[in-house]
C-alpha cells in the first residue's frame, strides 16, 4: 500500500510540473485513483488466477490497466483531448513500475 501512496504523490508532482494551464483539475485524490483502481483490478486478476490454478505470470497483462483507466478518466471525466489524455496516461505505468521495483527490493514480495 505504501507504493501506491508514493506513486500517486510522485505522479501528482509530475503532473504539476508538465501542466500547461494553471487550472489543472488533477489533485492528490485523482492521482491516487489512477494508481489504486488498476492495482485493485490486478489483485482481483491474481485471485482469479490462483483459484483457476493458472500461472501468475498472466497477471502481468493487467498492467495495461495503468494506462487504460487513467486514459478514460482523462478522456471522459475531465474532457481532455485524446492526444493529451494519452500523454498524461502514459506517465502512470512508467511511474508505477519505477516505484514498485525499489519497493519490491526494499520490503520484499509481500509489500509490492
Amino acid at each position: 500500500m505504501i507504493h501506491l501512496v508514493v506513486a500517486s504523490l510522485l505522479l501528482l508532482g509530475i503532473y504539476k510540473l508538465i501542466a500547461q494551464r494553471s487550472d489543472l483539475e488533477i489533485d492528490w485524490w485523482m492521482t491516487f485513483v489512477f494508481v489504486l483502481a488498476p492495482a485493485l483490478c490486478i489483485l482481483l486478476i491474481q485471485i482469479a488466477l490462483w483459484f483457476l490454478d493458472l500461472p501468475m505470470e498472466l497477471s502481468l497483462f493487467g498492467y495495461v490497466l495503468y494506462f487504460i483507466i487513467p486514459f478514460y478518466i482523462f478522456r471522459a471525466g475531465l474532457e481532455y483531448g485524446s492526444q493529451r489524455a494519452a500523454r498524461y496516461s502514459a506517465i502512470v505505468p512508467a511511474v508505477v513500475i519505477t516505484v514498485e521495483i525499489p519497493m519490491y527490493f526494499l520490503f520484499g514480495a509481500g509489500a509490492a
